[in-house]
């Protein structure tokens, strides 16, 4: 199990038994939210809210940390992974959009900007696209 705690900046694994725990990253941290996993290619992505809000991408054992987004990001939370087309996708609760890029941070596309929805949570299924509102309590689709 892979998870942030933004109270202690960090970024942790371990069994789910809870044996074997970790902390992967420790370091630059500030108010890591979101982390999704890219077990084939072996990486973890996660968001984080700091003073310079980002998404990052490191391997999924810590190592190779990079940034992945660095701007126009202001509550960066939740983030999917699309398997098929190969995209990372993030919603941010500041900007009101949904975006996604290729999964090395590359040809961003604004899915949609939905003024005063306030994007949280972010799922994906084969055909469609699932964003929560931090505004209304709204699922949109």
């Amino acid at each position: 199990v892979y998870w942030t705690d933004a109270s202690r900046n960090a970024i942790s694994v371990a069994r789910m038994d809870g044996q074997y725990l970790r902390n992967l990253i420790t370091s630059q941290l500030d108010e890591p939210r979101a982390i999704v996993l890219d077990p084939p290619n072996g990486y973890m992505y996660w968001t984080d809210w700091g003073a310079h809000a980002k998404i990052e991408r490191a391997g999924m054992d810590g190592t190779g940390r990079t940034s992945y987004v660095n701007t126009g990001l202001i509550y960066p939370n939740g983030l999917a992974i699309d398997f098929t087309d190969q995209r990372l996708y993030w919603c941010d609760a500041g900007t009101d959009k949904i975006e996604s890029s290729d999964l090395n941070g590359n040809d961003r596309r604004e899915f949609i900007h939905q003024p005063g929805t306030h994007f949280f949570g972010l799922a994906i299924d084969d055909m469609h696209v699932y964003g929560t509102s931090w505004f209304n309590s709204y699922i949109y689709k």
